[in-house]
């Protein structure tokens, strides 16, 4: 999962540097950029969740 996330910012760069945006869309990338960086922390909000979720130290103990 990383991966894809520095490969998609990577390439954001590339374009953010080689292509201007149209006159009509001036903030284009800075748009994209947010797009980007919204999903990653939803991705990662949504990965750590099911993690402790499926942990089986989640909950109150049975100890008891």
């Amino acid at each position: 999962m990383p991966n894809i996330c520095f490969v998609g910012m990577i390439v954001l760069h590339l374009l953010q540097a080689t292509i201007y945006p149209p006159s009509n869309l001036p903030d284009l990338y800075e748009v994209f950029w947010c797009i980007a960086g919204c999903a990653m922390l939803s991705l990662g909000y949504v990965i750590t969740l099911s993690k402790l979720y499926s942990s089986q130290s989640f909950g109150p103990s049975s100890d008891g």
